[in-house]
């Protein structure tokens, strides 16, 4: 099922994130989805940064690392995954 087709409050933490790269990095979710790395969405450190603020911001928590630490999808949902609480 395709992220558009589903309500806001059925999507699950990962999709969450990957609407948040998308919308920061101004590309389509599913480019994001495709995306092995964070280099393969050209994402630099401070994109990186400005994608932890968002996540932040929408799932109401507080990430505090290192931005070199992160260099995959699976690393930011490792991240956020624990923190939330399916918001």
């Amino acid at each position: 099922m395709s992220l558009i087709t589903k309500r806001p409050a059925a999507l699950t933490v990962e999709e969450k994130i990957c609407l948040v790269i998308a919308k920061c990095q101004r590309v389509s979710v599913t480019e994001v989805q495709k995306a092995r790395s964070l280099d393969d969405l050209h994402i630099d450190s401070l994109d990186a940064l400005n994608i932890i603020f968002s996540l932040e911001e929408e799932f109401k928590i507080s990430i505090k690392l290192d931005v070199n630490r992160i260099s995959t999808l699976q690393d930011l949902f490792a991240l956020v995954g624990p923190r939330s609480t399916n918001r």
